[in-house]
């Protein structure tokens, strides 16, 4: 049985994702916050109060206390990778924004430091423990949509004014555009209910906003094998936040919408290919706020407390979806589709 607060966390970042995982770790009665380290004093102790947290300046000192158990990285993504591998040689286990790393190189090397320090690291790739894509991958999985064939999905914000002087723009701070930021999301998901792809093509272009080199707009398309496909549209020039998600098969669909929140409500909906019947859909509706951070949290704890390895959200699905959307890049740059080869990744193991 577990004991109350039985792991304390150290949060490093203070931002919005921070709030957001902060409420999910206090969800968790066998965790703590511990301490909070940022560089904005106001959000710092906003946080901190919040969480009747120790506050920190400096990041390095939460990865040194020997009280913490738990680090959650929340900071922008050029800072991950030397965060992440501090604390996983110091014995913490991690829970990191996605993506893992700026490359999936550095991805690939974590899950070797990890592997040799026997500390645990998970990528927060939280829209699989969304209670409708959960239920849509028990139904894929158990066949009853036939074979995947073909996948669809939009996923887009309405950028903000300004956008262009947050560290979201700054090449420095991130390896992508709002491919990278988002749309690595829905990558991930393609991959885990169809399967990998063998080859990607894409172009991605900067529209609207003042963020060149990045992109603010994006079209990804992942070709496998025998013709299956999955395309991704992912943008900040989606005026109404849009989050879709469809799934064809050979004997029926998936099809999600929503994600709660500033996305609508969730939704469900499952169809069988039936041309002789009347047309008839399950549709299923999840109430209520955004249920996924806190089942992420609770699944990473679950297998952290069982000894166990990642399913979800390993170092290789990390590495493995910042792979897909690197040669994304150089697809569209190229104009050309270029196939993909995750085993020469994988083989650095």
């Amino acid at each position: 049985m577990l004991i109350l607060h039985k792991y304390k966390v150290g949060i490093i970042g203070s931002g919005l994702q921070a709030n957001r995982r902060a409420e999910s770790i206090q969800s968790n009665q066998y965790c703590v916050v511990n301490t909070i380290a940022g560089i904005d004093k106001d959000t710092l102790s906003k946080l901190a109060k919040k969480c009747y947290a120790k506050e920190e300046n400096d990041w390095q000192n939460i990865i040194l206390n020997n009280e913490i158990d738990i680090v959650l990285i929340c900071t922008p993504p050029h800072l991950h990778f030397e965060i992440a591998s501090l604390a996983l040689e110091n014995n913490k286990h991690v829970l990191c924004e996605k993506p893992l790393t700026m490359s999936s190189k550095d991805a690939i090397k974590l899950h070797n430091i990890s592997l040799k320090t026997n500390s645990k690291i998970m990528c927060g790739f939280n829209h699989r423990h969304h209670p409708a894509v959960i239920e849509a991958y028990k139904v894929v999985k158990q066949g009853k949509i036939g074979t995947p064939i073909t996948g669809r999905a939009v996923y887009g914000i309405c950028g903000r004014e300004g956008c262009e002087n947050e560290w979201r723009s700054d090449p420095k701070c991130v390896s992508g555009g709002q491919l990278m930021e988002q749309g690595i999301h829905i990558a991930d998901l393609f991959r885990w209910f169809m399967g990998d792809f063998e080859s990607v093509s894409a172009d991605v272009s900067t529209q609207v906003f003042p963020i060149f080199p990045l992109e603010d707009t994006a079209v990804m398309l992942l070709h496998g094998s025998n013709g299956k496909t999955a395309t991704i549209h992912s943008s900040i020039t989606q005026w109404r936040n849009k989050f879709r998600f469809e799934l064809y098969g050979t004997q029926g669909y998936v099809e999600i919408t929503g994600l709660g929140g500033s996305y609508d409500l969730e939704q469900l909906v499952i169809g069988k290919r039936e041309p002789e019947s009347p047309f008839s859909e399950k549709i299923v509706d999840y109430r209520g706020s955004d249920k996924s951070w806190v089942n992420e949290w609770n699944y990473f704890i679950d297998v952290i407390e069982n000894n166990e390895e990642f399913e979800m959200g390993n170092t290789l699905d990390a590495a493995i979806a910042n792979y897909f959307v690197e040669r994304a890049y150089e697809a569209s740059s190229s104009k050309t589709r270029l196939g993909l080869n995750k085993d020469a990744l994988v083989n650095k193991i």
